[in-house]
């Protein structure tokens, strides 16, 4: 009943961080340390594996069968990594039987608590100089980004003279804010020299901070009119991004349901990161559906629509997206992508859904208890690369598995034929206005083709795991006609070997070279022959460059001999090893030249 026991604290843990709702429509009620879900009733999952997913029993079990005594450590990653309360972590240690080192725990934190102290103070400290009433830096980078005049030009140094924070207004720069990473570019001095700008963050309520390691140009930064550029490109990436975010929001909810709220996000040029509550994996056709449903809004070429308007006329509006752990200015900017999404946002966003040009996910997984994260990328030039990479890799595994089977037929895919043909245009270091030229060649249907030809690589992936199982299925009857064709063999070829036995030290004994054959007759030859004879045989078979030996050893004889210190001491003779048990071993080695020579020592082991 401990498990019902741990719902109960993950229910309390949820109404006190405000998710009563998400999780109390999920969970609604316990029997028997079971959780039936208010649609279904779930066949004997535990708490554990909703929260933490299917396979959390066997991950979770190493930390609480390893010792007598969960270790501190232990119990702060439970924390730390996968949101466990120590609570919680107490309960299930009980439940196995095992306590739990609370006191390194609490150091563990204490060392954690000074450490984000530090961190802030750091902070503080840095930029203690700047008067952020001074220094109000005007964003216009929604509508300006390319060549704006700078004045008000002021700079801070850092991290002992080698970089500096720049201070100016207007600014074209987003400032790092609510996912949304911070821009890069350049300014341009009016002597015309060019400081690289590295990150932009915000500092108080009004300052924007433009981080460089250009120092040695700050005496240009203050002489005169300056020109700001965000990296054009860069900006493009994060926008289709995060408007990407939106869109998935949305259908997150569309296919999971209202319960699927934003916990977090991160908005790069490189990708997405959407952080959602839920106690439950997706399932692939979820996935699927989520991912058809956005690229199905890119295609529709919705316009995105932001608008500012005052916090008070929109405050509590159900039908606008706004999270209530934010906090908000009198003014706030509403961004509404075609008549699904509404929400409050001040980040940057692409002018219409056809500018993102492609949506792929790429993971989900769990990342706390009862949230989950996806991840995905954006744009033919992101993933272009990537499912060209795909292609290559399972073009690679099917012909890993023709060399197993031959008469292999491929699956064929119209679009992924076609993907296969532009592939062959391209090396295998292929620039990135390579990538953009083969765009250019798809065409306006790109993002169309882009779509089915990820359908297809999904497709034809599933069809690889079913041909390498039947492969399998094949290899094992074919194995087993190649056994019963050896065994008839043996049964008329093993009675003549006898003649060729010898005593040795009173002990009857027996070495061959079966030659050119497959390696799987060893072991027969040895189970046939005892039905014949008893006494000391080595075997060997040379198939392909390769020396494969056996060793057995009648149980009257493993006083004088046993089989395992005789591969111990011929494989080496023929550049490999080998060991095993007293009456049998195995061994082999890639010197077939030096076989005899194996083969006699094994004669002399004997005495």
């Amino acid at each position: 009943m401990f498990f019902a026991d741990v719902t109960a604290s993950v229910l309390k843990q949820a109404r006190a961080e405000g998710l009563t709702r998400d999780y109390d429509l999920q969970i609604t009620r316990l029997h028997d340390g079971k959780v039936f879900h208010a649609a279904e009733e779930h066949s004997a999952r535990t708490p554990l594996e909703i929260t933490f997913g299917k396979n959390a029993p066997e991950m979770f079990a190493k930390y609480f069968k390893s010792a007598p005594i969960l270790s501190g450590a232990d119990t702060f990653k439970l924390y730390d990594t996968y949101g466990f309360p120590l609570d919680m972590t107490e309960m299930l240690a009980r439940g196995y039987g095992i306590s739990v080192n609370t006191v390194r725990f609490e150091e563990l934190m204490e060392a954690q608590r000074a450490r984000s102290k530090a961190a802030q103070k750091k902070e503080i400290i840095t930029v203690s100089e700047v008067d952020d009433d001074q220094l109000r830096a005007e964003f216009v980078g929604y509508t300006r980004k390319q060549n704006v005049t700078v004045s008000e030009c002021h700079y801070t140094l850092e991290d002992g003279g080698k970089r500096a924070r720049l201070w100016f207004t207007p600014t074209p720069f987003y400032a790092e804010m609510g996912g949304q990473v911070g821009d890069t570019g350049e300014l341009t001095t009016v002597s015309g020299k060019i400081i690289k700008i590295t990150n932009t963050v915000r500092v108080g309520a009004h300052s924007i901070a433009h981080l460089t390691a250009d120092v040695d140009l700050l005496a240009d930064f203050t002489k005169g009119p300056v020109k700001a550029s965000v990296d054009f490109w860069r900006r493009s990436w994060i926008e289709a991004h995060h408007s990407a975010t939106h869109i998935l929001h949305w259908a997150l909810r569309k296919v999971l349901g209202d319960t699927a709220r934003q916990k977090g996000s991160y908005v790069g040029p490189d990708r997405l990161r959407f952080d959602f509550s839920s106690i439950e994996a997706m399932k692939p056709e979820e996935i699927s559906e989520v991912e058809r449903l956005v690229n199905e809004k890119i295609a529709a070429n919705d316009k995105v629509a932001p608008q500012e308007c005052k916090y008070a006329e929109v405050k509590g509006d159900a039908n606008i997206m706004q999270f209530f752990g934010d906090k908000y200015g009198e003014t706030v900017r509403v961004v509404s992508i075609g008549d699904y999404s509404r929400e409050l946002c001040a980040g940057t966003h692409v002018a219409s859904t056809a500018d993102i040009g492609a949506f792929h996910i790429i993971h989900e997984g769990a990342i706390a208890a009862g949230v989950r994260r996806i991840e995905a990328i954006c744009g033919t030039d992101l993933i272009l690369p990537r499912l060209i990479d795909q292609a290559k890799k399972q073009e690679q595994q099917f012909a890993e598995l023709v060399k197993r089977k031959p008469d292999l037929e491929e699956p064929k895919y119209p679009s992924l034929e076609n993907f296969k043909a532009l592939i062959a245009e391209f090396k295998a270091e292929v620039p990135a206005w390579a990538f953009e030229a083969a765009v250019q060649v798809l065409g306006l249907e790109a993002r169309v083709f882009l779509q089915r030809v990820w359908i297809d690589l999904k497709e034809h992936k599933e069809q690889l795991k079913k041909i390498e199982a039947k492969i399998r299925d094949w290899e094992k009857e074919q194995a087993k006609h190649r056994q019963a064709e050896l065994q008839r063999a043996l049964t008329v070829s093993v009675p003549a070997w006898l003649g060729e036995a010898v005593t040795v030290s009173g002990v009857p004994f027996l070495a061959k070279n079966l030659g050119d054959t497959d390696s799987a007759i060893l072991p027969l030859a040895v189970g046939e022959l005892k039905k014949h004879w008893q006494g000391v045989a080595v075997l060997a078979t040379v198939s392909g460059g390769k020396v494969a030996l056996i060793a057995s050893v009648a149980p009257e004889f493993t006083k004088q001999i046993q089989a395992g210190k005789i591969i111990q001491q011929i494989a080496p003779i023929v550049g490999g090893k080998g060991g095993g048990r007293p009456d049998l071993a195995q061994g082999g080695g890639t010197n077939p030249a030096d076989l005899d020579r194996a083969l006699a020592v094994a004669r002399e082991l004997l005495g």
